[in-house]
């Protein structure tokens, strides 16, 4: 582990593009104008950062990721903060992505009779932010509570760390892949287009999911009809907005009561239900238990 900057720690490097940055910083304004090299992705801990990639921001919050493809110029800001805002950047090699992507597309026998790897693979990722039931974020997660913030040191070896890193990109874009190949356009660049709106909505279901938004008014934020955004949300999804929204409520409240002791009258109506009845059954029909049964079984 090097000190790079007060406040900036090289905590992980494998070797050329393969490097983990931990930072814990009150305050920052930066830009990369030509971007960097190599496939970026930046997750915040705690606090928060704002980007700014092709005149559009991307607010990301705690345990939430944004991937930035290689020679993307973009920026950062970080307001002053009393508590530091932490988070980790990696960046990631041609190399190595290549490396995973082969070894998990071919056979043994194969990879034995061609040892030499072709990097001529090209990868274009989707540019955005990724949300805490993301594969990769799950990984990130982890990554994160086996670092110490006080020294940046982390406890994992650099091969496996940034070799799993490398399998979860591959992994999480083919399921991005197969989200927008689900859409029903004919051009790839409207398919990916409309991934890229209902994308963002489905970002604002979850930083605003006990917000009383209506379906029109995400619609309207990403520029679709009522009836459109829907029907390509569902497309992409596999599921309504209203049904994710729901989904998404149930989900907080059951980390609620998993963190800490609470009401379940006011849980209710903090999760958006108009009274508990419903509530306990919407959460009994999820996961299979009632919220109150939950709450005692875990406090047992």
């Amino acid at each position: 582990m090097t000190l790079s900057h007060p406040y900036l720690f090289t905590s992980a490097h494998l070797d050329a593009g393969n490097i983990l940055v931990f930072s814990r910083i009150n305050e920052l304004s930066h830009e990369w104008k030509n971007g960097l090299n190599e496939v970026v992705i930046r997750y915040v801990i705690t606090g928060g950062e704002t980007y700014f990639i092709n005149k559009k921001t991307f607010d990301l919050r705690a345990n939430c990721s944004l991937l930035v493809n290689p020679a993307q110029s973009h920026n950062v800001t970080i307001p002053y903060q009393k508590i530091p805002a932490q988070g980790l950047c990696f960046t990631i090699n041609k190399k190595m992505l290549t490396d995973v992507l082969v070894n998990n597309s071919f056979s043994e026998n194969y990879l034995l009779d061609n040892p030499l790897i072709n990097d001529n693979e090209e990868f274009d990722f989707f540019q955005g932010i990724y949300g805490q039931d993301n594969i990769l974020n799950q990984f990130l997660l982890s990554v994160s509570k086996n670092i110490d913030t006080d020294s940046g040191v982390i406890s994992l070896p650099p091969e496996n760390l940034f070799y799993t890193l490398a399998h979860r990109l591959l992994v999480s874009q083919k399921m991005i892949k197969k989200q927008i190949s689900q859409i029903n356009a004919s051009k790839c660049s409207t398919r990916k287009e409309l991934y890229k709106r209902v994308h963002e909505a489905r970002q604002i279901l979850d930083d605003e999911s006990d917000l009383p938004l209506s379906v029109s008014e995400i619609a309207l934020k990403v520029g679709l009809s009522e009836f459109h955004f829907f029907r390509i949300f569902n497309q992409a999804f596999g599921t309504s907005p209203h049904q994710y929204r729901l989904t998404k409520r149930l989900e907080n409240a059951k980390e609620k009561l998993l963190s800490k002791p609470v009401s379940i009258s006011n849980l209710a109506l903090e999760s958006g239900f108009a009274d508990v009845q419903s509530f306990s059954k919407a959460f009994k029909k999820t996961f299979g238990i009632a919220p109150l049964v939950f709450q005692k079984k875990i406090n047992s």
